[in-house]
């Protein structure tokens, strides 16, 4: 007891540090309803049909499990196919060399006039643009002492290149476990992971019934097996 009680001080005092360091280091986090663990908000439309060649966006960043997660996302986004055969993806090769050779920026959600134009480069009719939030290590560290981590979210939306129209809209919100006492930060990891697969599980099956599919039986919030979906 006289351990943890000891950790926890060392933890406030260096979230403490945080704050006068920085003052836009906030250590509040909006609720969440512990009862509710995945939420999706802001229901889809149905893509129209004529949603036929994707560019797949999502922003730039250095953090290895950050970077990971899209790389996964991306991978089983590619399993969409089963619910519109039709689809094609633009080859995120490509997307490098123009961002490159043409310095357009693309931020965490996407400047809207950016990628209507970057879609129109690839040649692509319609853009999905993807964006998640995941704890950072200063809310790891504040969580071993409020025993609350924030919610994972997962942010989707496709683009029409020619008029601008959004024709999907999507979040998935969902909330980790509370945080044991004997919690260190290696072990949030996990728990943080299995938020973060169970986020884009709730992301993928929102679009594969946009896309006419039927969604898929949920079995509780468990990493959803590699490839996920059979054909319609």
């Amino acid at each position: 007891m006289a351990r943890h009680s000891w950790r926890r001080r060392l933890i406030l005092a260096l979230a403490a540090a945080c704050v006068v360091a920085s003052p836009s280091c906030s250590l509040s986090h909006p609720p969440q309803d512990p009862t509710h663990p995945v939420v999706s908000r802001a229901a889809p439309a149905a893509i129209p049909a004529s949603v036929l060649r994707l560019a797949i966006l999502y922003p730039r960043v250095t953090d290895p499990a950050l970077a990971a997660t899209y790389a996964h996302l991306e991978a089983r986004t590619f399993f969409l196919k089963t619910a519109r055969p039709s689809l094609q993806f633009v080859e995120r090769r490509e997307l490098g060399t123009l961002l490159d050779e043409h310095r357009l920026q693309l931020s965490g959600a996407g400047a809207d006039e950016t990628t209507v134009r970057l879609g129109a480069l690839l040649g692509a009719d319609s853009l999905l643009q993807y964006r998640v939030e995941r704890p950072s290590l200063h809310d790891r560290m504040w969580a071993l002492f409020s025993g609350r981590l924030p919610p994972v979210r997962v942010f989707t939306k496709i683009t029409r290149v020619e008029s601008g129209e959004v024709v999907f809209h999507h979040e998935a919100v969902v909330q980790p476990p509370a945080v044991s006492d004997d919690a260190t930060l290696a072990s949030l990891e996990p728990i943080i992971r299995e938020a973060v697969d169970a986020g884009i599980d709730a992301t993928l099956l929102a679009l594969r019934k946009a896309l006419g599919c039927p969604p898929l039986p949920q079995a509780g919030h468990k990493r959803t097996i590699f490839p996920p979906a059979p054909a319609c």
